[in-house]
């Protein structure tokens, strides 16, 4: 079987799928990439994956581009991410089935549904295609319920990013070895990202006499008015600005933190730090509104989840962590789990491929109760008390 998957470009948290496809389709798997790689990552050490060899550049020259096409119009199976509308269109007049790889719509407020020209570009987007060959890889566990505001029907399965899934020799011993109350936030340091948010827990914490450390990986337009606030706050000797770096260094750091915290807020669709955050054996404690979070972190079991833009809700379960040690291990060894047995590349791209498999030969798909390709059901993006409230 023939595989396409077209996007603005490959990036480390594509690759480890691409190269899963790449094995289950005896090499018959293609990535198109419409740019370039940024060069704000190029400027951070990220490495050029466009380069590889079953990536077309379709921005090297219109030869690359029709070489493109013909992958797009022939392949048995191909999977938008990020691209042109134009070439979906072409895709969906030849009758094959595709695939629509999406965050969510309404990062901005579900009133936008309302507004003609956002309705436009999600008609042209998705839902033209309502009644073709489509399926829809949710990589937001709030999409469902966006396209149930627009009161439209697709296939949809839980899908997300997929970085590279560790596998350590001995989890535990990586967790040991973790320093009590070590808590780690990797973030531009922009508004939707919220990191003063984990200053004013850290200040809460300062006051009531715990021992720890916080490090903020990451540059922004907020980093000064922090380092104010880190500075009016006396955190001096508890927090580290530690910059920007590259993804293998932040990796690095998550395996020396016992405990990773996320302040985004809805505007995050999902954010795949937190993948290689529990993949380290981190215990996480995110925010109720990032669309990967309902997906991957199961309240008191493999992390917990606060109400999002709630400091005290913040504060309490940070503290609990670190009053928890035996907790907080355990809550980072089933992260760990989760990354390396269920959300990760090798299982998510077997399972994909075999719906495509099912789906390209018109037979009964596999049906998965959880994880990557199970059904995407509706999720209202509220914080649920009787959920998220018990620790």
């Amino acid at each position: 079987m023939k595989v396409t998957f077209v996007a603005n470009f490959m990036n480390h948290h594509q690759l480890p799928f691409g190269n899963e496809m790449q094995q289950l389709t005896d090499d018959e798997f293609t990535f198109v990439a419409f740019e370039p790689l940024p060069l704000e990552q190029n400027r951070l050490g990220y490495e050029d994956m466009n380069a590889l060899p079953f990536i077309i550049r379709t921005y090297e020259g219109e030869s690359e581009y029709k070489r493109a096409l013909e992958k797009i119009l022939n392949d048995d199976m191909v999977i938008f991410g990020s691209c042109p509308n134009s070439v979906v269109a072409e895709r969906e007049a030849t009758g094959k089935p595709f695939v629509i790889y999406s965050e969510r719509f309404f990062k901005k407020g579900t009133y936008r549904r309302f507004i003609p020209i956002t309705y436009k570009k999600i008609y042209n987007r998705l839902l033209r295609y309502e009644k073709s060959n489509v399926s829809v890889l949710c990589s937001s566990a709030y999409l469902p319920y966006d396209l149930k505001l627009l009161g439209k029907k697709f296939k949809t399965y839980k899908w997300g990013y997929f970085p590279e899934a560790k596998k350590y020799d001995n989890i535990e011993k990586v967790i040991d070895q973790k320093p009590p109350s070590s808590i780690l936030w990797v973030a531009r340091f922009i508004k939707l990202k919220h990191p003063e948010a984990i200053i004013e827990t850290a200040k809460r914490l300062k006051a009531k006499g715990y021992d720890f450390k916080l490090t903020l990986v990451g540059r922004g337009e907020l980093e000064v008015k922090m380092r104010t606030l880190v500075s009016n706050y006396g955190l001096g000797d508890n927090v580290v600005f530690a910059g920007s770096m590259s993804p293998g260094n932040v990796r690095t750091y998550m395996e020396k933190s016992s405990i990773f915290v996320f302040t985004s807020d809805q505007h995050e669709g999902w954010g795949a730090v937190i993948n290689e955050a529990m993949n380290s054996g981190c215990a996480v404690v995110a925010s109720h509104a990032v669309g990967s979070v309902p997906f991957l972190v199961q309240h008191g079991k493999n992390g917990l989840v606060y109400r999002n833009g709630d400091l005290d809700d913040l504060y309490k379960k940070v503290k609990y962590l670190c009053d928890n040690q035996g907790e907080c291990k355990r809550m980072g060894n089933e992260a760990y789990k989760t990354m390396t047995e269920m959300w990760c590349a090798e299982n998510a791209t077997e399972r994909l491929y075999k719906v495509f498999k099912a789906q390209v030969n018109d037979e009964p798909e596999p049906v998965y109760p959880d994880g990557p390709v199970s059904i995407a059901e509706v999720i209202k993006p509220i914080y649920k008390e009787e959920k998220y409230d018990k620790i």
